[in-house]
């Protein structure tokens, strides 16, 4: 399952309470293997689905909607996010800024990045 289906899928399953926990989001897609649960292992699935995630968040503080194309997704109100969710996010954008690398060496999202028109030197 992609991040985003996985993350379509959460917000659906969760429309009810009106409301999302930042620290809930990160803890089910630590358990479907979106994260690892430490900064130890380097994947381009956990990069993906940590820029994913903060997009999400970014939108919804923007505009106060959670996705443009889903007229449900507006029965949620708030995103409630904590300080440690917050730092678990912003560690590993930094990792990414950062190039931390792999084991072998190569962060793949930093190499597409910097292979890409945006890539700013």
């Amino acid at each position: 399952m992609a991040v985003v289906d996985f993350l379509e899928d959460y917000i659906q399953n969760n429309l009810e309470s009106n409301h999302i926990e930042l620290s809930e989001v990160i803890t089910a897609m630590k358990r479907e293997e979106f994260f690892d649960e430490s900064f130890d292992e380097i994947d381009f699935v956990f990069d993906i689905s940590v820029m994913t995630l903060a997009e999400l968040y970014v939108m919804y503080l923007d505009t106060g909607k959670l996705y443009d194309g889903e007229d449900d997704f507006e029965k949620i109100q708030s995103i409630n996010a904590d300080e440690e969710s917050l730092k678990f996010i912003l560690r590993y954008l930094a990792n990414i800024r950062d190039e931390v690398p792999t084991a072998d060496g190569i962060r793949v999202i930093a190499e597409l990045w910097r292979e890409s028109k945006c890539w700013i030197e």
